[in-house]
């Protein structure tokens, strides 16, 4: 029985990265705890939400971040998300990954106290590593499935060690 749930934050407008996350963030855990996902997609949002205290963890893509809407037309730049981030550390320790960031541009959002960043394509289990290390999750062990014995299975193994002796 699940007792825990974590809170997520998404922050991006791409729609198909934040699926793609939040389904590696349910898959980490699967039976240990419940998610419970918010998304923002303007850089307002990002920071209006992630002043929350029961945040526990927030992964923002600096890049399809859409900006306030008083300033359209303009991109958010990674400064801006450097102080965003610098901003929430100052205020909290709720852990914050970035995704898609290009190498060049996370030492300067690494510098802001961003806790890791990824580059696309994701490496999806370098990511589910580090959420299930965030989240404080143990690895979920598959319990081995017994092998299933058929005819058709025995006859070809048989026919193997045949052939192999």
């Amino acid at each position: 029985m699940m007792h825990k749930t974590v809170n997520l934050l998404l922050a991006g407008s791409d729609r198909r990265v934040n699926n793609i996350v939040e389904a590696v963030v349910r898959d980490v855990c699967y039976e240990q705890a419940m998610v419970e996902c918010t998304r923002a997609s303007s850089v307002d949002e990002f920071l209006r939400h992630s002043g929350s205290e029961w945040l526990d963890l927030i992964m923002v893509a600096p890049d399809s971040l859409l900006p306030s809407p008083h300033r359209r037309g303009s991109r958010v730049t990674m400064a801006q998300t450097a102080e965003a981030i610098r901003s929430i550390k100052s205020q909290r320790s709720t852990p914050v990954l970035a995704l898609d960031v290009a190498p060049e541009s996370q030492i300067a959002l690494l510098e802001a106290g961003l806790d890791n960043a990824f580059a696309f394509p994701l490496d999806a289990d370098a990511l589910k590593v580090e959420v299930r290390r965030l989240l404080n999750l143990s690895e979920r062990v598959e319990p081995a499935t017994p092998e299933k014995w058929s005819f058709a299975g025995s006859f070809l193994r048989g026919w193997q060690r045949l052939k192999n002796a």
